[in-house]
């Protein structure tokens, strides 16, 4: 797979991962919805390292995986 498309795909999937697990009470997938609870904490951080890791692949890495 091309490094440009894998990183696309990586940033997309960590941007949704993120914005799901922090909206997650007002989407109707949490319990209470006036706290943030430590799973949403840790799906957002997994979330925001899949971003991140993708970011990290399109700026660093041009050429295309062998």
């Amino acid at each position: 797979m091309d490094n440009r498309i894998q990183s696309i795909v990586l940033m997309v999937v960590g941007a949704i991962v993120f914005a799901v697990c922090l909206l997650g009470d007002m989407i109707g997938l949490g319990g209470n919805g006036a706290v943030i609870g430590w799973k949403q904490y840790s799906g957002a951080v997994v979330g925001l390292m899949l971003f991140m890791f993708g970011l990290h692949i399109a700026l660093h890495h041009t050429g295309t995986s062998s």
